[in-house]
């Protein structure tokens, strides 16, 4: 398969890369994290490529008279959690589940409330110093 370095680190640029096996055959997904673009390989060749910010995609393709379907279920959005499950003429082949932020969920939430925080006080503030400026 053309990438096999760091496939299971998720990043900005690389997006998030699924490997699957099948017997002798290799199929491998890959995801932007930045366009939505879905693209999925079978031994190195391009079976399905589309674009998707939705919650859910579906792929499904035909190879060797096998239909395969191939889903992407995005299990959380704010870690970027994406489970990939592929199946094979109705028989699952695999399933795989990547996360972009692995940081504790909980300190994220609390520099969420930071943030949401001390934006609720500087547009006081703004709002305040227009008041009193404007009279």
């Amino acid at each position: 398969m053309k990438e096999t370095k760091n496939q299971n680190k998720v990043t900005l640029k690389k997006g998030y890369i699924y490997m699957f096996k099948d017997g002798e055959d290799d199929i491998m997904a890959r995801c932007s994290a930045w366009s939505g673009m879905e693209e999925i390989y079978f031994n190195d060749d391009l079976v399905s490529k589309k674009r998707n910010l939705g919650i859910t995609s579906h792929h499904q393709f035909n190879v060797n008279n096998h239909n395969y379907k191939m889903t992407f279920q995005v299990k959380s959005l704010l870690r970027g959690c994406i489970v990939c499950t592929v199946n094979k003429d109705s028989n699952l082949i695999g399933s795989e589940e990547k996360t972009y932020y692995e940081s504790n969920v909980g300190k994220l939430s609390w520099y969420l409330l930071l943030f949401l925080g001390l934006g609720i006080i500087v547009g006081y503030l703004a709002g305040y110093g227009a008041g009193v400026f404007l009279k």
